[in-house]
């Protein structure tokens, strides 16, 4: 679990530094995936309705708040770390995920004909953020609570079908670059692992969950 969270954090900060220091490979890389995003779902109705309802239903309040709802069912079974984890981990996301995009300050993509428009900073994308979270932190739990089978299983599958529809839509849409999402996806992820291993270390000194 280590060794996930560092490599997470060192990708998370070479790609920053990257765009930091104006890339231009990354550059032409994150303008051609942005054209070919926009340009698939632009003129087309039904792919721009669905991506529309995809961000309508997969924003990250959405997210926070099934987030928030799970240890309400934790409780009921009384794991109570689990419970506070995930609403730690829930705010902790909330708090920095917007205030990450202050780093950079990188404006979104702009089209002439936009499919979505969006009024705060591209880097990095807070949907991705919050779906890199999300799906972490299903996961986590369903390692934690449920037994090998196909119940835990679909879990997972569905946890990382969350998580991949609500990263792709943001190029979609055309409202962020590439590497806005995979830096959102890599902060999420970094968010959930670092509180798993803060509710390892104190529930190894206690009596478990």
């Amino acid at each position: 679990m280590r060794w996930l969270l560092a490599v997470a954090a060192v990708l998370l900060c070479v790609l920053t530094i990257a765009l930091a220091v104006g890339s231009e490979q990354l550059a032409r890389l994150d303008q051609t995936v942005a054209d070919w995003g926009y340009h698939s779902t632009w003129g087309h109705a039904g792919r721009s309705s669905f991506w529309v309802a995809v961000a309508t239903y997969g924003q990250p309040m959405v997210l926070r708040a099934v987030l928030v709802l799970l240890p309400l069912l934790l409780a009921r079974k009384r794991n109570w770390c689990l419970a506070a984890w995930l609403v730690a981990v829930t705010v902790t996301e909330n708090v920095i995920a917007p205030s990450t995009k202050l780093l950079l300050s990188r404006p979104r993509p702009e089209w002439l004909e936009p499919i979505a428009v969006e009024h705060s900073l591209s880097y990095p994308s807070g949907h991705a953020a919050m779906a890199g979270t999300f799906a972490a932190a299903v996961i986590l739990v369903a390692l934690a609570m449920m037994g090998p089978g196909w119940s835990r299983r679909l879990v997972v599958l569905l946890a990382l079908l969350v998580y991949l529809v609500i990263s792709v839509d943001r190029i979609f849409l055309g409202v962020h670059y590439l590497s806005d999402v995979v830096a959102g996806n890599l902060l999420g992820l970094c968010i959930a692992l670092a509180g798993w291993l803060l509710l390892l270390r104190v529930t190894s000194s206690g009596s478990g969950w």
